[in-house]
């Protein structure tokens, strides 16, 4: 990215978003750290964090409860969505059920293939996500013990 592109982004951020990014600066690139120290400036603000450099014992500390106003995929927009789009996907099964009882005399054999197709594919997917997120949290509590 360039440095055009890293101020038209800091600029649609709110402050806390940027001050989030200034606590954390060692993790961006020299151009990015230098449009967002003029962004800080031009908001008159200042950050969280000296800028000395942080070890990196201590860079990533963080605590164990997640805040979910500054993750992306939970804030309003997202919710709205995931309930837009849950809403859209009920309404459709129900009217395909409901097409399938109505016009077809072998509405059950068709049912029954439709869920077995879904746990076919589905099924797989779903163990490996249920899988992964239980390997991740037995490593996090092994490393926070």
């Amino acid at each position: 990215m360039e440095q055009q592109d890293f101020a038209a982004l800091y600029s649609l951020k709110r402050d806390e978003e940027l001050l989030a990014l200034a606590a954390d600066e060692c993790s961006l690139t020299a151009e990015a750290r230098a449009v967002l120290t003029s962004e800080l400036a031009r908001r008159k603000l200042t950050p969280l964090q000296s800028r000395r450099e942080v070890t990196p014992s201590s860079k990533r500390k963080r605590s164990d409860t997640i805040n979910m106003d500054e993750n992306p995929a939970f804030n309003t927009p997202a919710k709205i969505s995931y309930i837009l789009l849950f809403v859209f996907c009920w309404g459709t099964f129900v009217e395909l059920l409901t097409v399938l009882i109505r016009e077809d005399n072998h509405w059950k054999q068709e049912i029954g293939s439709i869920i077995v197709g879904m746990v076919v594919v589905f099924g797989p997917i779903l163990a490996v996500i249920i899988w992964a997120t239980h390997r991740y949290f037995r490593n996090k509590q092994r490393v926070k013990n």
